[in-house]
C-alpha cells in the first residue's frame, strides 16, 4: 500500500511500513514511575523517611549528648556576655584611615577631613589604588597589592 490516502484527513503516506505496529514493550521492561519529593515541600523534611540502622541510633544517642554539653557551653557563653558592650556603643577616637589621624571629638575629626593635608593623602591614595590595566578602582593600598599578586 504505498500510495494510500486517507480520505478523512487528506494525507497521503508514502510509507511502504505504515501499516506495520511495534508491538509494546512487557511491563517489566518499562521504568517504574516512584513517586519524588521536592525538599521542604512535599513533605516536612524534605527526605523520605527511612529506618534508622544502629549505627544512626548510637549517633543519635551521641547527638543528644553532645547537644547537652553545648546547652550547657551556650549557657556559660551567655553568662559571660551577659555586661558586654559592643565597640560600637562606645565613644572612641575618630580615626581617618589615610592619614591616621585620631581625634577625640567629631568636630576635631571634620575639620581634620577639610584640611589640605587630608585633601592630598586621599587624592594621592587614588591614585595609588587606580589599577589603569583593569580600570578599577580599589578601596586601599592593601587591597591593590593583593590585586597585583592576583595577576
Amino acid at each position: 500500500h504505498p500510495n494510500t490516502t486517507s480520505q478523512s484527513d487528506g494525507i497521503i503516506c508514502l510509507s511502504s511500513v505504515a501499516d506495520e505496529r511495534i508491538i509494546p514493550l512487557p511491563q517489566g521492561a518499562l521504568p517504574q514511575n516512584k513517586r519524588r519529593t521536592l525538599k521542604n515541600i512535599d513533605s516536612g523534611s524534605g527526605e523520605p523517611k527511612r529506618k534508622k540502622s544502629k549505627k544512626q541510633q548510637k549517633d543519635t544517642t551521641t547527638l543528644k549528648q553532645e547537644h547537652a554539653i553545648s546547652e550547657g557551653l551556650k549557657d556559660a557563653v551567655n553568662e559571660l556576655l551577659s555586661n558586654y558592650v559592643p565597640s560600637s556603643h562606645l565613644k572612641k577616637p575618630f580615626y581617618c584611615r589615610v592619614c591616621q589621624h585620631q581625634s577625640n571629638s567629631e568636630s576635631d575629626f571634620l575639620s581634620h577631613k577639610q584640611s589640605e593635608f587630608h585633601k592630598g593623602a586621599v587624592q594621592q591614595e587614588k591614585k595609588r589604588t587606580y589599577c589603569k590595566l583593569c580600570r578599577k578602582q580599589l578601596t586601599s593600598i592593601v587591597q591593590m597589592e593583593e590585586h597585583l599578586k592576583s595577576r
